[in-house]
């Protein structure tokens, strides 16, 4: 992806990362379904998990490690100081011994794969299912990319989302049905349809840029669509997921409105804290809970409390950004 598309999938995700941190913080969610903004981030997962494989073909075990070396230092120091920040709870709890095994399962990141879990920091299942789901689509792509594309990952998809779809007629699902973990099959679904999408963007760009004019009116109605379903009081998530797809196609496509739009280089920057925002969005939603709980909040003040929180947010966000590269420089 050139330097401007890399500028608009960035701004897109800073976008969603702060949907779902105001969906998260319940006194002042403004949204009906803001949860559905989470798999737009498994989809534009497995987008980039099949161009990591296509230039580097690691193998699972290596493309694994390496995706953890890479956040898990930040991840383990949010999840340190939420522990720490939640220990008082925690050692209340009437069965410790199984609150002690969730936390360290969480610290090791297999709480989001039914087996295990969590009790710290309530985001980290999606990097649990986004590491070791993560992990089995790349090592299905790797034994046979062909097989996977063409008959594994669409069935996979087709099956886990009907599946989800058809227990509520939504997607936000969380608990374990016999050998099925909800959560995982989310994750692996979502990153299976990125993969499939990233795969045919891959080979069909060049037809696709020609078509650019009708992508713009295709993706300026995703937009609305996401808009309106975020409100709406009625599931409509696999529109959703259509929604998304259409808006990282337009991302795809050098001459997209979408890219015309986002050309500022702020949404780097913002892009590239979306990660630390998942982590630390949780903690600072505690604070200022405990700060204003006490407090009645009018419509006015719902907003004037929802920029501070997502200015906070961002602003730690930074602050672990900076500490991890700093840690890093030190143990090159």
């Amino acid at each position: 992806m050139a330097n401007n598309r890399l500028l608009s999938v960035e701004a897109l995700r800073f976008i969603f990362m702060t949907i779902i941190a105001l969906w998260h913080f319940g006194r002042i969610n403004p949204f009906t379904h803001g949860y559905i903004a989470v798999d737009f981030f498994f989809i534009l997962s497995g987008y980039f998990l099949y161009r990591s494989y296509i230039k580097h073909k690691y193998d699972a075990f290596s493309y694994t490690v390496a995706k953890l070396k890479r956040f898990y230092p930040e991840y383990i120091i949010v999840f340190a100081a939420a522990f720490l920040m939640k220990l008082q709870i925690l050692l209340r709890s009437n069965d410790i011994i199984t609150v002690l095994f969730n936390a360290i399962s969480e610290g090791l990141l297999i709480n989001g794969i039914g087996l295990f879990g969590g009790s710290v920091n309530p985001p980290s299942w999606y990097v649990s299912v986004l590491l070791i789901g993560g992990g089995i689509l790349y090592a299905v792509l790797f034994y046979n990319r062909r097989l996977a594309l063409n008959v594994v990952f669409p069935l996979f998809v087709l099956f886990s989302y009907t599946y989800l779809l058809g227990v509520n007629g939504s997607i936000e699902q969380f608990a374990t049905v016999g050998f099925v973990c909800q959560p995982l099959f989310r994750g692996m679904a979502g990153m299976a349809l990125g993969i499939v999408l990233s795969a045919f963007l891959l080979r069909y760009s060049e037809m696709l840029s020609c078509k650019h004019v009708i992508l713009d009116v295709v993706s300026m109605i995703a937009v609305i669509v996401v808009g309106i379903l975020l409100f709406y009081k009625q599931n409509y998530d696999n529109m959703a997921l259509l929604a998304f797809c259409m808006l990282i196609l337009s991302c795809s496509i050098s001459n997209s409105l979408v890219n015309r739009i986002f050309q500022s280089q702020i949404w780097a920057k913002l892009g590239g804290i979306t990660f630390e925002m998942l982590l630390v969005h949780a903690p600072v939603i505690w604070v200022m809970n405990s700060l204003t709980r006490c407090i009645p909040l009018s419509s006015f003040e719902k907003s004037f409390l929802a920029v501070a929180y997502i200015i906070v947010v961002v602003t730690v966000s930074f602050v672990l950004k900076i500490l991890n590269n700093r840690v890093k420089e030190l143990f090159k």
